[in-house]
């Protein structure tokens, strides 16, 4: 088929993508970026690779990626440990590029028991991955804050992979007390029609001027795209 030739032909581009939200809501959300760029880098084809945590490092660090798109903390360690060079940052009408990423701590709506942080020792802890930036270390960091471990605190730590609705999902059912999720994530899921946001509470709740979702954290800045050292110059 003369499409499916011309289109072997174009060389590929190949971006990496950290998909928390799963490969099919990733895609959503970042295949405008690929068009705009097969729309004005002609003859070059972008394809979107998504991947966890390990995975996207595993990735970089065989070639396989050309460019990354990840989080910031991930991006840091990336740098330091592959050489990954930042070229942008995420702007979103919504939030500030500087303080846009932050953590809920979230626990189901009728655990009157879960008041504050000072109440989760002893709980179950979902989430995504003990190296998720969102998705944990901002959480654990406000834990530490009030000298709460992270670490050593819950009677159980289970991290369930993408997609982090998992993690919401454990919350509901009762497998676990308490999940730490990127911040947004429940307003983007309700949204969808995908869960009640009356259904849930944020522990240690707190307010961020011009930041529009339900927080547990300080905020840090937005995602990144970077190049990697496979990357053609």
């Amino acid at each position: 088929h003369p499409a499916t030739h011309r289109q072997a032909e174009q060389p590929a581009v190949h971006i990496g993508v950290l998909g928390y939200k799963g490969s099919e809501a990733a895609h959503h959300d970042w295949s405008p970026v690929t068009e705009r760029l097969a729309a004005t880098l002609r003859p070059y084809r972008f394809v979107l690779d998504f991947f966890d945590y390990t995975g996207l490092a595993e990735a970089i660090r065989h070639n396989q990626v050309d460019f990354v798109i990840t989080n910031g903390g991930q991006y840091v360690a990336l740098e330091a440990e592959q050489g990954v060079s930042r070229i942008a940052t995420l702007d979103s009408p919504a939030t500030d590029a500087a303080a846009a990423v932050g953590s809920a701590i979230v626990v189901r709506a009728d655990r009157t028991d879960l008041a504050t942080l000072a109440d989760l020792p002893g709980k179950r802890l979902a989430a995504v991955s003990p190296d998720a930036f969102g998705g944990y270390l901002v959480a654990a960091r406000e834990m530490q804050r009030q000298g709460i471990d992270h670490e050593s605190a819950f009677a159980e730590r289970r991290f369930v992979g993408f997609p982090m609705s998992q993690v919401l999902e454990a919350v509901r059912d009762g497998s676990a007390d308490v999940g730490f999720v990127r911040a947004c994530l429940l307003e983007s899921l309700a949204k969808a029609g995908k869960l009640r946001l009356d259904d849930y509470r944020v522990l240690a709740p707190r307010q961020a001027p011009g930041f529009p979702c339900l927080l547990s954290s300080d905020l840090y800045p937005d995602w990144v795209i970077a190049t990697t050292p496979a990357t053609a110059h």
